[in-house]
């Protein structure tokens, strides 16, 4: 090797020792000279200097005043982080509590350069054990809203001091101000809570972790968290705009719209929301899209306590949600594009057997019609519904959804069931409240039994029913009047139509009707009420017998309460005095007992407690029959009239209705003029006044009927059985004449003559102690003559005393037609007494009013001088003084 290259080596070593040793002087200067820089300066640095630039700017930045109650520390490191303890942030003015924010400790990360400088820049941010309370006052206004505004409070007042090399890291501010570049916040062991004052409800979450991340200021912010609400895990995912945009400039002052992209979970249910805010610092101007889904309702029953869900499957839940951003706070967002979805349910819950097929809801804006459609079945019977209705904004409250124009809310209404068709159309005036309605109802039935299960009660079995008629009611609301006019109902046992109109605004319901009818079949129409019977019908169906007397009770188990004949039970007065009513009801023929009616009319009033029936009438076979009835229920006791005037009642019928045998013929002319007082029927009878009678001529009637309401009395007189046998007698006359004074009656007139029976009698009644004293005299026919013998009826209405009026009997017996008379008359084959007049008894019991003469008496039979009755004369008058 040369000299030169040796050279050469030497100077190239020395020119890498010397790099080294530059290298080495600069990492001291660039690494060890800052971080000795650090150390003295986190040495003697002090953040609490900090507190009021931090305050201002939080202030300045969200409009709200934030307080550093606690110390603030800062821990060394690579990335320095301030921790500061009891935190709160204020609310705005107009809420309940002052403050919105409270947490335990905040640690706010700082970027390391900045600080060398004297500034404080915040880039992460964590919140341990936060509460927060997120309120909407009486206003409608949110403390979510963090607008721009000067705090009050106070905030460091004048111009921030001037940096000097002497002040920096002596623990005083400087003019720096504070720089808030947050690209991360993170919340753990939070507590959210809020509560609306303008409608009482509330609610509190238990925030398990938050967190929001960014890559720059400008960079979307990612969202996730994981919390409890009502011991349901509540999750969110997704990303929103930059953070910075929350104390930023809105849409319309420049500042591009803020996108949202969230999902959340809560129990199975999930939730989504797409779009963006134009405002986000104040929730204004917003669009976005919701969509939820649910499989099953009533999972969220922890959400509603005290309520029961029903159980509502597959729901489904879309619709756009639009903020103009300049609308008050009250309104609700815009809806649009508005769809709800079901899928198969079981009801049962709701009502047995219902389930649910399908339920869709549709509603191309708020202030657009909307359309519903339901199928599903009760049990086994299936039934669809189907609707398209007025806008939903009418159904808001006031103030709440966009403002609709002054017209009346369409309704078209379908429902199918069982083969019965319902249709509802027409108008709402006022929706919410169901005021000013005018809607068309129309109804076919095939067979409203078969509806039975959809109502949940067992319904008759009417057949081909059809219903139209027209539903109006006041513009104030139901509650002022409803009416149902131009109705007609046809069914098979009859028809119905008319007006009726039913006042709810006064001191008492008040309804106003005026029925028609041409024909109606009560008979039917009972027998199809009836639940039907399994196996064969009857082929006959007997008459039904009278009912029972109840027996006699003894005076000494009566006690305080005898036993009456005439109930002593309150009458339901007091309904009267419940509502009015003006009825007007016309019928061209009432079929009922077998009979049918024809040209029945009536009027019936009620008002105040007062009821009127006037006037009232009917044809029933054989004539025509006027009624009148008042009763005043305002009274204690209540004052009651009835006036009956019936110049001719088949008898048939009349026997059919008191369940005796209707084996007869004939008419029966009733009048009636009665009054009264009581609460009862047995105080009425015992003031009972007026006059009762009762007159027939010509006919025949059953002799079971005379057994029935006779028979004790024949048996007390002798008269043989032979002479009521099986079959029918023909009647002459009938007349009973009863005058009332004060509940005590007078038997005025008593007569029934048959063609060999003749019962005379009088005496009285006492309707309040319910006895009776009465003198009957029956007397039949022997050979030519009549025998007869008088009978005393005593006692009690329930225990009747019925003997032989023997002292009666033997103060008659010389009388020209006494009872020695007859028995020689009889014994020597004459007439034994004249046959009774009808004519003054049938005046009597016809107040002097026309009717039709008795027709004459038949001969008397022929038999040849000898008995033609088992009892012969003597063996009556043996028995008479034998008793």
């Amino acid at each position: 090797m040369t000299q030169e290259q040796e050279l050469a080596r030497a100077n190239a070593r020395r020119r890498r020792r010397r790099l080294r040793r530059i290298v080495f002087t600069v990492i001291v200067i660039v690494v060890l000279v800052p971080i000795l820089a650090v150390g003295v300066f986190v040495a003697r640095f002090d953040p609490n200097a900090y507190k009021p630039q931090i305050e201002q700017v939080v202030d300045q930045s969200l409009g709200r005043r934030l307080t550093l109650n606690g110390p603030l520390s800062l821990a060394l490191s690579l990335t320095p982080t301030i921790t500061a303890e009891d935190v709160a942030l204020a609310n705005p003015p107009g809420f309940s509590r002052p403050e919105m924010a409270t947490l335990e400790r905040l640690d706010a990360q700082l970027s390391l350069l900045p600080l060398l400088s004297g500034r404080l820049a915040i880039r992460r941010i964590v919140l341990v054990r936060p509460v927060i309370a997120v309120e909407i006052n009486r206003a409608g206004e949110t403390n979510l809203s963090f607008a721009r505004q000067a705090a009050s409070g106070a905030a460091p007042k004048g111009p921030p001091t001037a940096p000097t090399p002497a002040n920096i890291g002596q623990g005083r501010p400087t003019g720096h101000p504070v720089a808030i570049d947050v690209r991360a916040i993170r919340i753990t062991d939070g507590n959210l809570t809020w509560q609306d004052d303008r409608t009482g409800r509330h609610g509190a979450l238990a925030l398990a972790s938050f967190t929001a991340t960014t890559a720059s200021s400008t960079a979307p912010m990612k969202l996730a968290a994981e919390a409890n609400y009502a011991g349901m895990p509540l999750t969110l995912r997704g990303q929103t705009g930059p953070l910075a945009r929350l104390a930023g400039a809105s849409a319309e002052s420049g500042g591009s719209p803020w996108p949202v992209q969230l999902a959340f979970t809560l129990g199975t249910a999930q939730l989504s929301l797409d779009g963006m805010v134009a405002d986000p610092a104040a929730l204004r101007g917003y669009q976005v899209r919701l969509q939820a889904g649910l499989p099953a309702l009533e999972a969220l029953s922890p959400l509603f306590p005290g309520q029961k869900l029903p159980a509502l499957h597959d729901v489904k839940l879309a619709a756009n949600l639009t903020d103009s951003g300049t609308t008050p706070r009250t309104t609700l967002p815009e809806l649009s594009d508005v769809s709800l979805e079901a899928g198969k349910s079981d009801l049962g819950t709701v009502m047995p057997g219902l389930t649910l097929s399908d339920l869709s809801f549709t509603a191309p804006a708020l202030d657009q019609p909307c359309k519903l459609m339901l199928t599903g079945q009760v049990g086994t019977t299936p039934f669809s519904v189907s609707a398209t209705l007025g806008p939903p904004a009418a159904l808001l409250p006031a103030g709440f959804g966009p403002p609709l124009p002054a017209a009346p809310w369409p309704v078209a209404f379908q429902a199918a069931g069982a083969g019965a068709n319902l249709a509802i159309s027409g108008s709402v005036t006022e929706p919410r409240s169901l005021a000013g309605a005018s809607l068309a109802v129309s109804a076919q039935v095939p067979d409203l039994a078969a509806l039975s299960p959809l109502v949940m009660r067992t319904l008759p079995s009417f057949a081909q029913v059809s219903f139209s008629g027209q539903i109006t009611d006041a513009e104030t609301g139901w509650r002022q009047w409803v009416r149902l006019s131009d109705f007609t109902l046809t069914l098979p046992q009859g028809d119905l139509s008319g007006d009726a109109t039913l006042a709810l605004a006064g001191a008492r319901p008040a309804l106003t009707a005026t029925l028609t009818s041409k024909r109606l079949d009560l008979d039917a129409l009972r027998a199809a009420m009836k639940p039907a019977k399994s196996g064969p019908a009857p082929a006959a169906t007997a008459p039904p017998a009278p009912p029972p007397v109840p027996p006699p009770v003894p005076s000494s188990s009566r006690g305080p309460s005898p036993v009456r004949l005439i109930p002593d039970t309150p009458l339901p007065f007091a309904t009267l005095k419940a509502a009015d009513a003006d009825l007007t009801l016309s019928i061209g023929g009432l079929t009922t007992g077998g009979i049918t009616y024809g040209n029945l009319a009536g009027k019936l009033v009620l008002k105040d407690g007062n009821l009127t029936l006037a006037p009232f009438g009917v044809q029933a076979p054989g004539g025509h029959v006027a009624l009148t009835a008042a009763v005043n229920a305002a009274p204690q006791n209540p004052p009651v009239s009835l006036t009956i005037d019936a110049p001719a009642l088949a008898l048939s019928p009349l026997l059919k209705a008191f369940g005796l045998p209707a084996e007869a013929s004939g008419t029966v002319q009733l009048q009636a003029h009665l009054s009264g007082a009581g609460s009862t029927p047995h105080a009425i009878a015992s003031r009972l006044d007026g006059s009762l009678g009762v007159a027939m001529a010509g006919g025949s009637v059953n002799n079971d009927v005379i057994r029935s309401l006779l028979g004790s009395v024949l048996r007390a007189a002798e008269v043989p059985p032979a002479l009521l046998g099986p079959g029918q007698s023909e009647v002459r006359c009938f007349a009973a004449r009863f005058d009332s004074t004060n509940g005590f009656v007078d038997l005025r007139a008593f007569l029934l003559e048959t063609g060999r029976l003749i019962i005379t009698g009088g005496g009285g009644l006492a309707l309040g102690q319910e006895t009776l004293s009465l003198h009957l005299e029956p007397s039949y026919q022997y050979g030519s003559g009549a025998i007869s013998l008088p009978v005393r009826v005593n006692g009690t209405f329930l225990d009747p005393k019925i003997a032989p009026d023997v002292g009666g009997a033997v103060n008659g017996v010389t009388k020209p037609n006494g009872l020695l008379a007859q028995i020689l008359g009889a014994l020597h084959g004459g007439p034994a007494s004249n046959v009774p007049d009808c004519g003054p008894a049938l005046a009597l019991a016809r107040f002097g009013a026309p009717g039709p003469a008795a027709p004459p008496p038949p001969p008397p039979p022929e038999t040849g001088g000898k008995p033609a009755a088992p009892n012969n004369p003597l063996n009556l008058l043996r028995g008479l003084f034998h008793q």
